[in-house]
């Protein structure tokens, strides 16, 4: 009967340490707050101007240069 609590007290998993120092924590809200928003709204942009661009050319018949140069 006690091998099923060598087991649990194996199964439990140690919490993620966090950035003690003040340039850890800093790097961290950095890369958690700035970076990754900033890389999603660039990204959301881009497919905003692929989506114009795509749709003109289907519905339209012209395309824009600066839409094929803005997103690259």
């Amino acid at each position: 009967m006690s091998e099923p609590n060598a087991l649990a007290e194996h199964a439990e998993a140690p919490e993620p340490s966090r950035p003690r120092s003040a340039l850890a924590r800093f790097l961290n809200f950095l890369e958690e707050r700035v970076i990754l928003n900033l890389a999603t709204a660039l990204m959301l942009g881009a497919m905003v101007l692929m989506f114009y661009e795509a749709s003109s050319r289907t519905l339209l018949s012209e395309s824009h240069w600066w839409a094929e140069e803005s997103v690259r």
